[in-house]
């Protein structure tokens, strides 16, 4: 995908804002694009932060099926506009480092899938698991109960709780971490989500940054 083909499409769109180290700095709105820069602008009231010139970032942001990630050095700063220069596509870059957050071991459900359908097999109990970490295309869970265990590769569906529904996701089993023998972690792509899907997800993402980011200023 041109990026630049496509400036129009981006401009508007909720962007994260990531130094050269991945670590979330801030949240922005892109508002320009060109082939020399990408300007950003502060999005609902909350201030960017002041960078040096030729400072490393990284921007992500998704809107409607595309995705693009950028690397960029600091133009121009201020609280409320921000432009980058020297723009590179990271297009190839793995996505679940972007568009990620901790979800501080929400207990939830996840159930086995029908062959079939893809749908949940009613003939077998949910199984209570913890959610740790969601991303657009993936998230890390563990179940309570140690003794139960999954197989790489295996079809699942898991309910991710997003604001005041619960949002049934297919999921796929893509590594596992024993982390001690009481502790077992997965590590899981999504097989199936559509558009409405990832929009609440890519909304839900960008509400807990944004509250991180302003629990992380006031302990400064």
């Amino acid at each position: 995908m041109d990026i630049y083909n496509m400036a129009q499409h981006f401009e508007g769109a909720v962007c994260e804002i990531r130094n050269s180290k991945n670590k979330l700095i801030s949240i922005g709105a892109i508002s320009r694009i060109t082939e020399d820069f990408f300007e950003i602008l502060s999005y609902n009231n909350d201030l960017l932060p002041i960078l040096s010139i030729n400072t490393p970032l990284k921007i992500s942001t998704r809107r409607g099926k595309y995705f693009i990630v950028v690397q960029g050095n600091v133009y121009t700063s201020s609280e409320s506009r921000m432009t980058l220069s020297e723009i590179e596509s990271l297009q190839e870059v793995e996505r679940r480092n972007f568009f990620r957050v901790n979800t501080n071991n929400i207990l939830t459900q996840l159930m086995y899938v029908n062959d079939t359908d893809k749908k949940p097999d009613q003939s077998k109990e949910p199984i209570p698991v913890y959610l740790e970490n969601i991303s657009l295309s993936g998230l890390l869970f563990s179940p309570v109960n140690n003794d139960v265990q999954f197989a790489y590769k295996q079809k699942l569906i898991i309910n991710v709780p997003i604001y005041r529904q619960v949002l049934p996701i297919n999921i796929i089993i893509e590594r596992i971490e024993i982390i001690a023998e009481q502790n077992t972690k997965y590590g899981c792509s999504f097989s199936f989500k559509d558009d409405k899907q990832t929009d609440l997800l890519c909304s839900y993402i960008f509400t807990k940054e944004r509250e991180m980011l302003k629990d992380i200023k006031k302990l400064h």
